[in-house]
This record gives structure tokens, C-alpha cells and sequence, in this order.
């Protein structure tokens, strides 16, 4: 057999919901009140790869394809009550940031065995990448308590974007 032809496939999807409590212990108000950062992430990726290796003669080679695509989902609300019985609080931050990637690439390596001491390496990646990033943010208001927020209930106003692409070459010879 002159050549192995493998198939790698990744993938992840995570969804996380999480507070952090500054602030208040065992129900007692802190000096500095109760402050509270409340999060909802969620995340999938995925990722192919199809890669050949061989051997012909005095040269070893790997050649193959690679795919990337990614997406994030960050909802963050920042709040602040006076007290741990509080009703309503006050929304320090309240923002949400969104992120995607999208990666193509090609390479190809060959080492050629010039003797049995001196090997000789040429190989090179293309990569194609887009990644693009969003953040929307509301103004301070009233909120609910901390403990019955959730950064989803709240309004999601006009989006600050940003946008990337580069194309990328990498050759060498050793």
C-alpha cells in the first residue's frame, strides 16, 4: 500500500448558564451591596479533515483538506441592588457579543531522503478565514432582582459589527 487516506471529524455544542454573586452572604447585605454578573453562552464547532500519507520510493508525503466553522453566542447582564431582599436592580452591563469563524485550508508536505543523512523538506498551507464579530448594547435601566434576571428577557438593540477575511500562504523549505 502506497498511500492512507484518513477522515477526521470534530464536533462540540455547549450551552452554558451561569451567575457570579459578588456581593451577598447568606442573604446578608455586603457594604458595597450586591453586584452580580450574569451569563448564557452557547457554542458549536465543527471541523473536517481528510488526510493522505504515503510513501513512494526515497519520499514521504502528507497532503490533505481542512475545514473549520465556529459560532459563539455571549449574552452578559451586569446588575447591582442595594440590598439581598431588593426587588428591583440596577443594569450596570448589558450586552451581547456574537462571533463566527469560517477556516479553509489546503496543504501538501513532501520529505525526499536525499542520502541516508540529509533529508530534504518542502511542504505549504493555503488558508482561507472569515471571522466576523458582533456586540449590541443596552442603556442602564431597573431591572428585576438578580436572582430572577436572565440576560434572554432582555431588548437587543442595534449591533456594533465587525468583519475579517485573509488569505493566507505558508511555503518552506528546510
Amino acid at each position: 500500500s502506497w498511500a492512507t487516506l484518513n477522515f477526521i471529524t470534530g464536533y462540540i455544542d455547549t450551552n452554558q448558564d451561569f451567575s457570579l454573586d459578588f456581593g451577598f452572604s447568606a442573604g446578608t447585605a455586603s457594604p458595597f451591596g450586591g453586584f452580580a454578573i450574569t451569563n448564557e453562552v452557547e457554542s458549536e464547532q465543527f471541523s473536517q479533515e481528510v488526510k493522505l500519507v504515503g510513501e513512494v520510493g526515497r519520499m514521504n508525503y502528507v497532503a490533505g483538506l481542512f475545514y473549520l466553522t465556529e459560532e459563539n453566542t455571549t449574552a452578559q447582564l451586569d446588575t447591582f441592588a442595594a440590598a439581598a431582599t431588593s426587588t428591583a436592580a440596577l443594569v450596570l452591563g448589558d450586552r451581547r457579543l456574537e462571533n463566527a469563524t469560517d477556516s479553509f485550508a489546503i496543504y501538501a508536505q513532501a520529505d525526499f531522503a536525499i542520502d541516508d543523512q540529509w533529508t530534504m523538506t518542502l511542504g505549504g498551507r493555503l488558508t482561507e478565514e472569515d471571522k466576523t464579530a458582533s456586540s449590541r448594547a443596552a442603556g442602564t435601566r431597573v431591572a428585576r432582582a438578580p436572582s430572577r434576571i436572565r440576560p434572554s428577557d432582555r431588548r437587543r438593540p442595534g449591533p456594533t459589527n465587525w468583519a475579517c477575511a485573509r488569505t493566507c500562504w505558508t511555503i518552506g523549505c528546510v
